[in-house]
């Protein structure tokens, strides 16, 4: 199943559970991610070129989950005030094909 959470939905599930829980229990899903680090399969950045900048999107997958971040980024470094990267991430559960 692929679940997309936006920030109305990620502030009612910390408003729901609390900020302080919240910020626990992420800690302890990174921690945990990260001590399996060698496990997930890590493939190259794919960019797409353009006016705007540099798009990319960036997977990663183990036997479970397959992810990616999809980034629109800047052309060149801001100096001053520039207009924040745009992002999102995107999970799907792997199943058995029936």
């Amino acid at each position: 199943m692929t679940r997309l959470i936006d920030l109305p939905t990620l502030a009612q599930l910390v408003h729901d559970i609390t900020p302080a829980r919240f910020m626990t229990e992420l800690a302890e899903h990174l921690r945990s991610a990260y001590l399996r680090w060698p496990d997930f399969d890590k493939p190259a950045r794919v960019p797409s070129h353009s006016a705007g900048g540099v798009i990319e999107l960036m997977p990663v997958a183990d036997s479970a989950f397959y992810s990616f971040k999809y980034v629109n980024g800047h052309p060149e470094p801001c100096p001053t005030r520039c207009e924040p990267e745009r992002f999102a991430c995107f999970q799907a559960e792997m199943s058995p094909q029936t």
